[in-house]
Parts: C-alpha cells; sequence; structure tokens
C-alpha cells in the first residue's frame, strides 16, 4: 500500500529533469491511489475476522488479543477514511 501510494504521488523534477525539460506529472494518479484504497478495505476486512476468530477462542484470563492485528486494522481504518474524505 506504501509502495503504491509513493508511485501515485506527484513527480519531483530534479536538475536534469529541469535541463532536459522532461514532462513530469504534477498530479496524483487518482488509479493507484484507488488501488491502495481497495487493498485497505481487504486488509481492514482480513483483520477483523481475524479479531472475531481471536475473540471466539479468548477463553481464559490470560488470552491477549493480537496485537498486531489491531494495529493493522487500526491503521487500515484510518488509511480507508482519510482517502475516502479525500477524493
Amino acid at each position: 500500500v506504501l509502495l503504491l501510494a509513493d508511485k501515485a504521488r506527484p513527480q519531483v523534477a530534479f536538475f536534469l529533469d529541469r535541463i532536459l525539460q522532461i514532462p513530469l506529472r504534477t498530479d496524483w494518479d487518482m488509479h493507484l491511489i484507488g488501488i491502495a484504497c481497495f487493498l485497505m478495505i481487504i486488509i481492514l476486512f482480513l483483520c477483523t475476522i481475524g479479531l472475531f476468530i481471536n475473540s471466539r477462542r479468548h477463553k481464559r484470563r490470560d488470552d491477549r488479543y493480537n496485537r498486531s492485528l489491531v494495529i493493522m486494522w487500526i491503521l487500515a481504518f484510518i488509511g480507508v477514511i482519510i482517502t475516502v474524505v479525500n477524493l
């Protein structure tokens, strides 16, 4: 997802780009942003399933939720919200 967001952002003009007058993309690639948003929705869905399964086996007092699932769910949720608001 981060690689897609990096590829989607506007290109930065460097020294040789200015000298050779190479045309650069100055706006965000919305197709790649859409793919990144779709991937974040899939991650959100899979983490929700994982947290549901984790909650079903949460029987003993010392059982804990998987931290990585919770963190990935939060990051995917924030990413989807930011993407949808900015579109």
